[in-house]
């Protein structure tokens, strides 16, 4: 991991790399087997829904409901996000526009 110099665009303290031979503590490695196995089938089933369609509204909503009720921590934030912008969620999923193409063309 490299470490911002102070005063060269860091904020805050640097941040710390673990020690050697440690692995880092990510959410997903507290899960459990079955958890995982969740957590794996709810991105597949949420990968689907990329494909625009209109259905998908709907099942967006089953979507973070299911979420819900497995209340796993390393979605959370996740489907926050979603209920924060669901309108703009939806539209993204079902409607066959999108700004892709121009996202970051200067012209």
């Amino acid at each position: 991991m490299i470490i911002p110099a102070p005063g060269r665009g860091s904020r805050g303290p640097a941040p710390v790399a673990p020690p050697r031979g440690t692995t880092p503590s990510y959410p997903a490695r507290r899960l459990t087997a079955g958890q995982r196995l969740l957590l794996a089938g709810l991105v597949r089933s949420f990968a689907a829904l990329l494909t625009p369609h209109t259905d998908n509204g709907g099942i967006l909503q089953q979507w973070i409901t299911a979420v819900h009720a497995a209340n796993l921590p390393c979605l959370h934030a996740f489907t926050r996000g979603l209920d924060l912008g669901i309108r703009a969620a939806t539209a993204t999923l079902t409607l066959p526009h999108h700004n892709g193409r121009t996202e970051g063309v200067n012209t």
